[in-house]
């Protein structure tokens, strides 16, 4: 049994008055504890001269979604870094119009911190944005680019989270308040391991550039292969079809023949193209059963992004008969849901050691033992513009829920290419993977070296770092 004796003098200390079990956690008071006997290195955020603020409520911007090229952060781009590629991007000139005045605007160097929904995520801000409601920022980019960046990995640590969620209101619905948030304790070591730190965010950046590089690289290879660079489909008002066609496709609506899906099996028919169903297996799980001690981790289509998969699963389950294990290079499909349907990932067994399944959403097209496409051309092609309005082109269903048959996914088309450039694709897009779980790793390492520190010493930290770093292969 698990319990913590407290003082009357510490409740009232509290400005809330909080005297809930939850907030006197045995593990909230190791860490006050930890940070009681480092009191010299800890100080507030109004001492280093920064302030919190939040976007007010503002009017709908949902118009305006896609409309502009200045991101818009929402709490589901925030995890640990900033997911760009994913996030909405809306008019710059909402800046200058007053009826969007209480939306806040964040800047290269700025911290944000998810406050509702998931708490507690949180990114840097790596270029000029604007924070939905949902999320609190540090004005950070005050600070000298080695002290922002040292607070932002501070910021990651469990001790920094741990002290967050505590403040947090103990509600249905737990959210930040920016009041308490700023009354939050922030470690300030010696300005070499601040430096030290810094270095280790320059060096996971870079690989985060390269990372994109390289997978651009493999998507242009196919680009240009299939001669589709600047494609665009030719705008007709009309196309004429045989009754043949009609019967063969059970359809009769305008959208499904539009002369644009003539033009991609045009392109397609040039090299020759083969079918999905030939080449891969459509591995599906029917039903789960969720558990909060589950041993293995559920991907929904939530976590499919742009293009790598997120691990930080929020549903578990336990295996049984009818589930399938995700398997090394299987590629992931969201089969349904409106802004959701036709997202693409690969997996590979090396980004993540625990044991994973997915949820009816999705798909698994699986390699066949005599498959001659490679997962990473298909993975490639399916974020082709081609490919994505061949499968909207069978989409069925309204109201935000829509879906294609599995019937219809079985026949889409594959493009055959020369065995030489595919290979290349396949080298690029396994090396912008390793990147990537490269990036991840070594944020990790940066997190705990902090950790360290402030459990230990700085230069305990700094050892530990330099051996982990040596263990991935990453030079500074």
């Amino acid at each position: 049994m698990k319990y913590s004796i407290v003082k009357k003098s510490q409740v009232c200390e509290v400005s809330t008055l909080r005297f809930d079990a939850e907030y006197y956690e045995p593990k909230y008071l190791d860490i006050l504890k930890c940070i009681e006997k480092k009191a010299k290195d800890f100080t507030k955020l109004s001492h280093l001269g920064l302030q919190i603020d939040a976007s007010a409520f503002y009017p709908a911007l949902e118009p305006y979604y896609n409309k502009g090229n200045l991101p818009f952060l929402r709490v589901q781009d925030i995890n640990n870094k900033i997911n760009y590629e994913d996030c909405l991007g809306i008019p710059e000139t909402i800046e200058k119009d007053k009826t969007f005045e209480t939306l806040k605007f964040v800047q290269t160097g700025d911290i944000v911190i998810t406050k509702g929904g998931s708490i507690a995520r949180v990114g840097l801000v790596e270029r000029k944005s604007a924070a939905c409601r949902d999320l609190i920022f540090i004005n950070s980019s005050k600070l000298s680019n080695i002290e922002y960046k040292f607070l932002y990995v501070y910021c990651l640590s469990y001790i920094y989270k741990n002290l967050l969620i505590r403040s947090s209101s103990m509600t249905a619905q737990p959210h930040l308040t920016i009041t308490l948030v700023r009354e939050v304790p922030i470690y300030g070591p010696n300005l070499a391991f601040k430096t030290f730190i810094a270095k280790l965010v320059d060096k996971l950046s870079n690989l985060d550039k390269l990372c994109h590089c390289s997978y651009i690289k493999a998507e242009n290879i196919l680009l240009d292969e299939l001669n589709i660079e600047n494609w665009s489909p030719k705008h007709k008002l009309w196309s004429v079809k045989n009754y043949s066609d009609v019967k063969d496709a059970n359809r009769l609506d305008a959208e499904y023949f539009q002369s644009k899906y003539d033009e991609i099996m045009n392109i397609l028919n040039k090299n020759g193209y083969t079918r999905l169903i030939d080449n891969f297996n459509i591995v599906r799980n029917s039903g789960l059963e969720y558990h909060e001690d589950g041993k293995i981790g559920v991907i929904k289509t939530k976590q499919i992004k742009d293009k790598f998969i997120d691990f930080n699963v929020e549903s578990k389950t336990n295996l049984y008969e009818d589930n399938v294990i995700v398997k090394n290079k299987d590629v992931l499909f969201a089969s349904m849901g409106v802004g959701s349907l036709g997202k693409t990932n690969i997996y590979y067994n090396f980004e993540n050691n625990n044991e994973f399944i997915i949820d009816s959403t999705l798909k698994i097209f699986r390699k066949k033992i005599n498959g001659s496409i490679s997962p990473e051309l298909l993975e490639a092609y399916l974020h082709t513009q081609i490919a994505q309005e061949l499968i909207y082109q069978n989409v069925v269903g309204s109201s935000g829920i829509i879906s294609v048959y599995e019937s219809y996914l079985q026949e889409l088309p594959i493009p055959i290419i020369n065995n030489s450039v595919e290979q290349k694709i396949v080298e690029n897009i396994k090396t912008a993977h390793l990147l990537y779980y490269q990036s991840k790793q070594l944020l990790e390492i940066a997190k705990r070296g902090v950790e360290i520190a402030i459990e230990q010493d700085e230069n305990i930290a700094t050892n530990w770092i330099n051996q982990e770093l040596q263990k991935i292969g990453v030079e500074l």
